[in-house]
């Protein structure tokens, strides 16, 4: 069961273009230090437990939570409404930390990275025909608000 009481809640947004998802809300349950206060661990963790919930809202189930093999660690492994298998990078940055948007955080290192993992995943989980990536940026706000983009494909296997 995912935990509600992160700090940071997601609703969807009308008009959101192919690929991507815009989306803001408040707290279901206010806790803890003000966003402010946070480490930008917290924050992860807050972050990553906001997507969880965002993606299950939207009848993707979770399969896994900071998925861990000797190459590293996918932030969220879970299956789309399709049934397609999906590593998720989520990257959270409070809307103070700069122009920089978070998905400019996954840059070609951390790719090759997931590309590595997906071949793990697929390794151990046979049947399993193939996996997308996809990335979900989380810009949080005090107060608990949280705007999220979901760039659904956002990278290749072959980039």
């Amino acid at each position: 069961m995912l935990d509600e009481r992160d700090g940071l809640g997601v609703e969807e947004h009308e008009g959101a273009s192919a690929g991507e998802a815009h989306a803001s809300g408040a707290p279901t349950s206010p806790v803890g230090a003000p966003l402010s206060e946070l480490t930008s661990t917290e924050l992860g963790v807050r972050g990553e437990q906001a997507a969880a919930r965002y993606l299950a809202a939207r009848g993707w189930e979770i399969l896994e939570r900071n998925w861990r093999c000797p190459y590293g660690e996918a932030d969220i492994v879970a299956r789309d409404v399709d049934g397609t298998i999906v590593l998720v990078e989520v990257k959270t940055r409070r809307e103070t930390d700069g122009e920089t948007a978070p998905e400019e955080a996954v840059g070609e290192q951390k790719r090759r990275r997931y590309r590595v993992l997906a071949a793990v995943y697929l390794a151990d989980h046979p049947a399993t025909p193939l996996v997308r990536f996809d990335v979900v940026a989380l810009t949080a706000r005090e107060g608990g608000l949280a705007s999220v983009r979901h760039i659904v494909n956002a990278f290749g296997a072959s980039e």
